[in-house]
């Protein structure tokens, strides 16, 4: 199976973590604008190839977390393709909050000068 995963990357069987690595980053990238990319796909041969050359001492329940899909990979992937979106969503969460400060919480006191300049 791990050669097969390594074809999936399109490396050589024997290519150390360090390449995998990069390359997992440049399909990660070349997907955002290439709808033929499979990401789960390569995402899956990535765990894979990096389960089987590393161990996890800190963390017993990796296995566990990855079998119910809380995958730390896939979140940031997530996060680095839709970054613009929830940068959006905050600003916009942001907004609503000011605006129901503004007129909900403090409604009489719109304006941010003092009601007696000192000179």
């Amino acid at each position: 199976m791990p050669a097969v995963d390594y074809e999936i990357l399109e490396l050589k069987s024997n290519s150390d973590i360090e390449k995998v690595k990069y390359r997992y980053d440049m399909l990660m990238k070349r997907s955002l604008h290439d709808d033929s990319i499979d990401i789960d796909k390569i995402t899956d041969a990535y765990d894979r190839i990096i389960a089987d050359n590393t161990e996890d001492f800190f963390n017993p329940d990796a296995e566990l977390l990855n079998e119910k899909g809380f995958n730390k990979k896939k979140i940031r992937n997530f996060i680095f393709q839709r970054k613009i979106l929830i940068g959006i969503l905050v600003w916009a969460f942001i907004g609503i909050l000011l605006i129901i400060y503004v007129f909900v919480i403090n409604p009489g006191d719109i304006s941010l000068m003092p009601n007696m300049v000192p000179f």
